[in-house]
């Protein structure tokens, strides 16, 4: 058993049937989150996270240190 409807469809196969409802989010909602997904999902932003610099140089130091 599972709380999402969309397994609950797959596991009793009639997925050919399934309906999401029309709004999971308020509308106001759904903006700001996407607004913060479409920054986080930038090209520019995950190149720069590719090489693994993504650590602060200071946490680096005083792990050296420490």
């Amino acid at each position: 058993e599972s709380w999402c409807e969309w397994r609950k469809a797959e596991a009793t196969n009639s997925l050919a049937s399934f309906k999401h409802p029309a709004r999971l989010i308020d509308e106001n909602v759904e903006k700001h989150i996407r607004l913060i997904y479409e920054e986080l999902s930038n090209d520019e932003l995950l190149t720069r996270c590719l090489g693994g610099h993504t650590q602060n140089s200071n946490e680096s130091f005083n792990s050296t240190v420490w």
